[in-house]
């Protein structure tokens, strides 16, 4: 697990004690409580991996990056998420923008990102998600981040194209040469990319359980 250097945000805690120990706990406990939020469908994922190993790439590695960050002070929110923004081609400048005017605000308990990026010559692709807690003190932020990484190579066999109909695994268009990928929907993918964020914040001990569908049926 990568830790995000408090220096390079100027996040460095000014006091120190039972207080700040406190505080901190308790966002660490807003930020599970935010990601318990998310709820996946164990079934689909495997599904969608045998699909996509299988059946549209001939290439296919797969890691997960998580970093984490804590007590960053609420006044120094804005420059941490300026370092995000240049540490990750994903988080564009409408992203930072947008949780800026959410974070600086007094009106929350935990926020989450989405964001999705590739290369550009489909080789390779990346799912973030980004986690925000605040302490209820609303003086500090701890944020987790997970980024999913992909790369890949597209099987001769599959037909990239721009037609319409084609299924979107939300960076590129193919049309689907398998039953299972005719009938996967958008949240067939956002379910895989999600599953995959958070088994990278359980393997970590950033979260002690990941919320799966009832039964493990599938997430509509």
């Amino acid at each position: 697990m990568a830790i995000i250097p408090s220096e390079d945000v100027d996040s460095r805690m000014e006091t120190s004690g039972s207080d700040d120990c406190e505080a901190q706990q308790s966002a660490n406990g807003v930020l599970k409580k935010a990601l318990n939020t998310i709820q996946v469908s164990k079934p689909g994922v495997l599904r969608m991996e045998k699909a996509l190993e299988k059946e549209i790439f001939e290439k296919w590695h797969e890691a997960c990056e998580v970093m984490k960050t804590s007590s960053i002070p609420q006044s120094s929110i804005e420059p941490f998420l300026s370092h995000l923004e240049r540490s990750y081609e994903g988080i564009t400048p409408d992203i930072t923008q947008k949780l800026k005017e959410i974070l600086i605000s007094q009106e929350w308990e935990y926020q989450l990102m989405e964001w999705k990026y590739n290369h550009g010559d489909d080789s390779s692709m990346r799912y973030g998600l980004l986690a925000f807690g605040r302490s209820p003190d609303k003086k500090f932020i701890d944020c987790i981040h997970a980024v999913y990484k992909i790369d890949f190579k597209i099987a001769s066999k599959v037909d990239l194209t721009k037609e319409d109909h084609t299924t979107t695994l939300g960076l590129i268009e193919f049309t689907p040469q398998t039953k299972f990928m005719e009938s996967a929907s958008e949240n067939c993918f956002n379910n895989f990319f999600r599953l995959k964020a958070l088994e990278g914040f359980y393997n970590e001990g950033l979260i002690e359980s990941i919320n799966y569908a009832p039964n493990n049926t599938d997430v509509e």
